[in-house]
């Protein structure tokens, strides 16, 4: 069993931290009908395990069985397999995977769930929409309609990583719920706690190493379920650091921009090379804004112990056009390309620079 199922959100003696939302969203489930809602933080901060503590409260749970689904749906001459959670409380859907066809799904499965009454005790359907905030502004605004027109019926909750990307009329109809990010001493003794009950020896130290920058507790408490699962030793804290550089994907894609960086290489093998790398992280389902995210970090970690000012803000302005290109197009592998090019060019045309004024700078030898 995986560490984040087994140490989820149960009970209130789990809630470790955000205790504010979760004491709202207890007094929210002793109430017969609750506002839209949006579920405000950042990925693998803990937004799907605050909606199933509510569901739980609400109808007495100790466990919640949700089920897969698959329908194919029309769009445009063309079908579409639109895959979605579900249970007997709740709807837990995603069309934001499905690019400019969003709007068009979410249509139909609004049609075909509102056909029916709802099978628990409540009078309306609950439809969790997961990364609303990348719904094209078609999508968003079909929706805005909907709030009002299903009010009696139907009940939504928007996860978002970020508010500023939701319509003014959406936000306006809906209570803003906020997750904050555990502090560091939160995450460590978190993970202290797990390692201790699942018997893996571990120091401070390492277990530092396994928060990465976002404070991404989620994804520290799968890292550490695999280190443990490969016999690696978590009390060295070095042996760790290095696992995780070495087998992270990102790592690599910039370690070969830098190396290859003022070389007389091929360009294209280059290409082929962090293509090949980058459709290995979509295969595994890897977020592509986050791929983009990881590889800004591991640039900037770079360029800060250089104290290369003017490089760091050419690297923001380029993860910001790229960010915002992903959230608009059906193939984020271009963009991810596209984007580890010009960190490749700025890098390559830097090092250029400063051999040149390296020469510049030579005293020239006295002539005999």
């Amino acid at each position: 069993m995986l560490f984040i199922d087994k140490y989820s959100v149960n009970t209130d003696e789990d809630v470790k931290f955000n205790h504010g939302a979760y004491k709202l969203v207890k007094l929210l489930s002793r109430n017969e009908s609750i506002p839209h809602m949006i579920v405000l933080g950042d990925q693998g901060i803990g937004k799907k395990s605050l909606i199933n503590y509510y569901i739980k409260e609400k109808y007495k749970l100790n466990k919640i069985k949700t089920n897969l689904k698959n329908i194919a749906i029309k769009c445009s001459n063309k079908e579409i397999n639109f895959n979605f959670m579900y249970s007997n409380y709740h709807y837990l859907i995603e069309p934001s995977k499905y690019g400019v066809y969003d709007k068009q799904i979410i249509q139909f499965l609004l049609n075909d769930i509102l056909k029916y009454k709802p099978i628990n005790k409540t009078n309306y359907h609950l439809i969790v929409v997961n990364n609303a905030d990348r719904l094209t502004i078609e999508a968003q605004q079909s929706l805005r309609r909907t709030l009002e027109k299903f009010i009696h019926n139907c009940r939504f909750i928007f996860l978002v990583n970020s508010n500023n990307s939701m319509i003014d009329p959406i936000r306006s109809r809906c209570l803003l719920i906020k997750l904050n990010h555990p502090t560091v001493r939160e995450s460590c003794d978190i993970l202290e706690g797990i390692a201790k009950n699942e018997g893996i020896p571990c120091t401070r130290e390492s277990i530092m190493r396994l928060i990465d920058c976002n404070q991404n507790l989620k994804e520290a408490i799968n890292r550490m379920q695999l280190l443990s699962t490969l016999k690696i030793d978590l009390t060295d804290a070095k042996a760790v650091q290095e696992y995780l550089y070495l087998n992270d994907n990102c790592f690599i894609v910039v370690r070969l921009l830098l190396e290859n960086a003022h070389r007389d290489i091929n360009i294209s093998d280059l290409i082929r090379e962090i293509r090949q790398l980058v459709q290995d992280m979509l295969t595994e389902c890897i977020d592509p804004i986050l791929i983009i995210k990881r590889i800004f970090y591991f640039v900037m970690e770079h360029l800060n112990n250089l104290n290369q000012e003017q490089m760091l803000c050419h690297v923001i302005r380029l993860t910001n056009r790229s960010i915002n290109g992903i959230k608009c197009c059906n193939k984020p592998i271009y963009y991810i390309e596209g984007f580890c090019l010009q960190i490749y060019e700025l890098f390559d045309n830097s090092l250029t620079t400063d051999n040149k004024k390296e020469s510049d700078c030579q005293v020239p030898k006295p002539v005999a």
